[in-house]
């Protein structure tokens, strides 16, 4: 990297040595690298960059609707390989990524640049391509492709180049052109970054007047008067800011993102995360759609959000919001948005109907199974972050990290069935005794205070929506454990699916969204006959799987985590309840 950033982060992701050992996540990631090589087809990941560079494709093969929009294919591959590289080896996986790369570098000009397809002619998702491959070629390089960040380099360098020569501000009035924003920031913030590229990401892509609306929470800036038009994808800008505050310290840029985050968690956030928000309509704050009626639950969208909040964290980790946001919206929309029954992505997570009526799970491509592949292969990223000091625990599943404080290497290996059981168990391992500190998030949902102890004698207790820091020389085999207690908890709708004379609520239990599965009516998807202040009254384990439950009175339904649904089962996440 050229410069040093003026602000710097307080913590930092790992970039490997993290491993999933079973539970959700490891299911989730192993299943992605299905996916992925179930669905990765060479000649198309590569089509439009030889139709970029004048290159023949072969014989018979035509670009797919996707294709002809962005080059999806190859950035949806690289996204979910690349990340997976990170924290396991795969022979198979790594070849491809190596044919891909290969194949995009035969591609680059004699002056060295290599085009990104479309952006001549300014067409409408050039910028769009631009972020999706900047995404993927980071993820490859992350993954340990040696080529992958000079290809970004070369495709940035030609833009730097041809957006220097055309009319300030087109980024933000073609499409959704306006997310290539983060393209140029995410590559300066690159051990190959250049000044030139935040002085395009400046010239091109800043709405000063409307950054200035979103510092003021003014809702508006969200549904009526954005760029382009109205969509989920307006988080990214929010990312970009926050790689331009890191990079000048400059607080407009901090005021603007954190004034976003604002708005979309207030006004366009379901209950368990999904965001609510989505092109080609008009989505006013707190509209809060439910069905097929209208596009809602748009899986990029929450790709998007976790990517926001996990930078903050970063700067703030002591901030416990950041996380919680990313723990529901990847149990609540990204485990559910991998097919069960099928292999494939969700481009919709409705919240009532079949999950198959918001379009998936689908294995052609689209933007929002490439944010999913990005996402399942980043998994292991978000359980923990490195400090000065030692370690932060951000989420709970059965994983071990090892990494280097100071001289000393530790490992820690993580023992846990969370979210089917509170109970999790934290073992040291060092090959002598180590200062350290680890800072055990205490999530904001837990029912009380947080007992700790290390080798059975309680150290420190921890309040709810806070970290806890213990602090000690570790031995090998010391053991730090507690138990998170969690009770269901209902939350009141409101938005345009309500219904008049009866009221409907989410439930949830921790950080876990419930749905009600079976036959749903057109007017009361489903009456729950209780009092919706008591639910842990009525509310019962059904014994065949945790966190699977039957409401007194309604035998015919049961309620389980949403990401447990069948692809096609009736459901709804917000039934009526009430006498």
């Amino acid at each position: 990297m050229i410069t040093e950033p003026k602000v710097a982060t307080q913590v930092e992701a790992p970039i490997g040595d993290v491993s999933l050992n079973g539970g959700l996540f490891g299911d989730a990631f192993r299943a992605n690298i299905d996916y992925l090589l179930d669905c990765s087809d060479m000649d198309n990941m590569l089509f439009m960059f030889r139709k970029a560079a004048g290159i023949p494709n072969p014989p018979g093969k035509v670009e797919s609707w996707w294709e002809s929009r962005f080059p999806s294919h190859a950035a949806q591959f690289l996204m979910g390989a690349g990340n997976a590289l990170r924290w396991v080896e795969h022979e198979e996986l790594r070849r491809r990524i190596d044919e891909v790369i290969d194949g995009m570098e035969a591609c680059v000009d004699p002056e060295g640049h290599l085009r990104v397809p479309g952006v001549e002619g300014l067409k409408d998702h050039w910028a769009y391509s631009l972020q999706m491959l900047a995404h993927g070629l980071l993820a490859a390089d992350a993954g340990g492709q040696p080529k992958a960040l000079p290809r970004l380099r070369e495709m940035i360098d030609w833009c730097n180049t041809y957006l220097a020569e055309h009319e300030e501000g087109f980024g933000l009035t073609h499409g959704l052109n306006y997310t290539g924003h983060i393209a140029f920031t995410l590559m300066y913030h690159t051990r190959l970054g250049k000044p030139a590229d935040l002085q395009t990401a400046e010239r091109t892509f800043i709405p000063r007047d409307w950054m200035k609306w979103v510092v003021d929470r003014n809702p508006d800036a969200i549904w009526k008067d954005s760029p382009k038009w109205p969509h989920c994808m307006l988080i990214i800008l929010f990312q970009a800011y926050l790689d331009h505050y890191r990079a000048t310290g400059e607080r407009r840029y901090l005021d603007a993102a954190l004034g976003g985050w604002d708005l979309f968690r207030e006004n366009w956030q379901h209950v368990g995360g999904s965001i609510a928000i989505c092109e080609g309509d008009k989505y006013p704050p707190k509209c809060y759609p439910v069905s097929k009626k209208r596009h809602v639950g748009e899986l990029c969208g929450s790709v998007l959000w976790i990517r926001l909040n996990h930078l903050l964290h970063q700067l703030y980790p002591d901030q416990e919001q950041y996380v919680a946001e990313i723990e529901k919206s990847i149990y609540n929309v990204g485990l559910a948005g991998q097919g069960r029954q099928a292999k494939g992505y969700f481009y919709h997570l409705l919240m009532e109907g079949r999950k198959t009526e918001g379009m998936g799970p689908t294995t052609i491509h689209t933007c929002c199974e490439g944010n999913g592949t990005w996402l399942i292969g980043s998994l292991p990223r978000y359980i923990y972050s490195l400090s000065a000091d030692g370690l932060y625990v951000n989420l709970f599943a059965p994983s071990t990290i090892t990494w280097q404080l100071g001289s000393k290497t530790l490992r820690v290996e993580m023992d846990t069935r969370f979210p089917f059981a509170p109970e999790v168990s934290i073992r040291v391992r060092t090959d002598a005794p180590v200062a350290a500190t680890l800072h055990v998030r205490v999530p904001s949902w837990v029912t009380g205070p947080v007992s700790l102890s290390v080798n059975g004698k309680r150290v420190a207790n921890g309040q709810p929506e806070s970290y806890v820091p213990t602090e000690r020389i570790w031995a090998d085999g010391d053991e730090l454990s507690f138990r998170l207690p969690a009770d269901v908890r209902v939350t009141k709708y409101v938005g345009e699916a309500a219904i008049e004379g009866h009221d409907r609520f989410a439930i949830e239990y921790g950080p876990i969204l419930l749905a009600v599965a079976g036959d749903i009516g057109k007017h009361i998807p489903v009456q729950i006959s209780q009092d919706p202040g008591r639910a842990s009254d009525w509310l019962k384990p059904t014994g065949n799987e945790p966190l699977h439950f039957r409401a007194e009175g309604l035998d015919s339904h049961e309620i389980m985590p949403y990401f447990h649904l069948d692809d096609d089962q009736a459901f709804t996440a917000y039934p009526v309840i009430g006498r």
